[in-house]
């Protein structure tokens, strides 16, 4: 949906609720409806909700590019005025949905606020879409997605099986929902009820789920990063985590079993996303790295920068010799690939083949290609596997070609 749609339909929305009567002082009311309507604000946090994210509307449209309308902002926080009012109304708007949900009273009758509840969840589909049109990640971002997601379900589970807005009040006895009778009519008529059964909505809830775009699915848990939090370079928060870099995983931080779990410290905590338009550069996102190179230019190289050094010692992977009488066996490599030339260049071992020329064209080339074989240090016993740099035993049923198939060609070894 374009932004002059939500325009129209955010107008359309505060017009016609205007002119059903839900403001306190509305003429339309009744007295009882009026101080039904006067217990709780969700209409009107509602309405600034969607005033505020249609002026913010506003201005991304206004500028062209869309990075100079934060360039004042800090990477923490957002200093514009539209921004920081929306954050504010969409706190104190679910703030009042829980008090009106779990209060005492309207558990027992839900006649009293059922009817603000719903248009004000209505008004809040209309700030979802706002939302996704601001984000431009938003396709993939579950935040933004599931805006009041579990709102919807509680106003769900809270209603149960009352739903005046299915009710037929032609026909309706005289009862205790008549005094709102006539609210829930134009409730009908302004969200076209009658037209429900053909587009197989079931009541006002499916209708919720319908204009949410709620599929029922599970929701997903917020997903944390240092932004979101507010977390500086300098946060002394980060001694409370343990760095883990998983395997084909994007590395986070897990919170030690000894620390509890609060809103400023929650269970997991993953590094901030690269920006949209980052391409062959790869950044340390780590906070307040040190690093002596922090840009890499592939993403393996970054993987291996964070294990090898942001991640905690009790961790880290290492890389021992296993020739007993060398120093390396106490002093381990970091990596991998420097211990198997270890192994290669220092004792000599098999590993790997001899650069360069294998013919007899250049002879100066294949002249240094058999010295380097001949170089080789062979054991009887043992060959090194080229991959994962263990000792793999010859068994003593080994066959003598076998045996003569490794001394021959000790590339056979790789």
């Amino acid at each position: 949906m374009g932004c002059s749609s939500i325009f129209s339909l955010g107008f359309i929305v505060s017009i016609r609720i205007q002119e059903r009567g839900f403001r306190p002082a509305a003429s339309s009311l009744n007295k009882r409806s009026s101080l039904t309507a006067s217990k709780n604000n969700l209409i009107t946090l509602a309405l600034d909700c969607l005033r505020n994210c249609l002026e913010l509307l506003r201005l991304t449209n206004s500028v062209c590019n869309h990075k100079f309308v934060h360039q004042d902002c800090d990477k923490s926080a957002c200093k514009i005025d539209c921004v920081l009012s929306a954050e504010k109304c969409i706190k104190l708007f679910v703030d009042e949905l829980s008090c009106v949900f779990f209060k005492k009273d309207n558990i027992r009758s839900k006649e009293g606020w059922w009817l603000s509840a719903f248009y004000s969840l209505c008004i809040q589909g209309f700030v979802r879409r706002a939302l996704i049109q601001l984000n431009p990640e938003s396709c993939t971002d579950d935040e933004t997605n599931q805006y009041l997601y579990l709102a919807i379900r509680l106003f769900g589970a809270s209603s149960g099986t009352y739903d005046p807005l299915t009710r037929d009040y032609a026909t309706c006895s005289e009862g205790s929902d008549n005094s709102m009778a006539g609210n829930f009519k134009a409730a009908q008529l302004s969200l076209h009820q009658y037209k429900w059964t053909s587009s197989e909505i079931t009541g006002s809830v499916n209708y919720l789920k319908r204009l949410f775009e709620d599929k029922g699915d599970c929701l997903k848990p917020r997903r944390m990063t240092v932004q979101t939090l507010g977390w500086t370079a300098d946060t002394q928060l980060l001694k409370l985590y343990k760095f883990n870099v998983p395997v084909g995983q994007e590395p986070y931080f897990d919170l030690r079993p000894q620390w509890p779990v609060s809103p400023e410290t929650p269970q997991r905590v993953y590094l901030d996303p690269p920006p949209i338009n980052q391409t062959r550069n790869y950044s340390c996102r780590y906070p307040g790295c040190t690093g002596k190179v922090r840009v890499f230019g592939r993403p393996a190289n970054l993987i291996r920068h964070y294990k090898n050094v942001h991640l905690d010692p009790d961790i880290k992977d290492f890389f021992a010799c296993d020739h007993r009488n060398c120093g390396r066996s106490f002093n381990p490599f970091s990596r991998k690939d420097h211990l198997r030339d270890h192994f290669r260049d220092y004792h000599k071992e098999p590993i790997g083949n001899a650069k360069g020329e294998k013919s007899m064209r250049n002879t100066p080339k294949w002249l240094e290609v058999q010295s380097w074989l001949n170089d080789r240090v062979y054991k009887a016993n043992w060959w090194r596997c080229g991959k994962c740099l263990c000792r793999i035993m010859i068994s003593d049923r080994a066959t003598s070609a076998t045996l003569a198939r490794l001394l021959v060609n000790p590339r056979w070894s790789n």
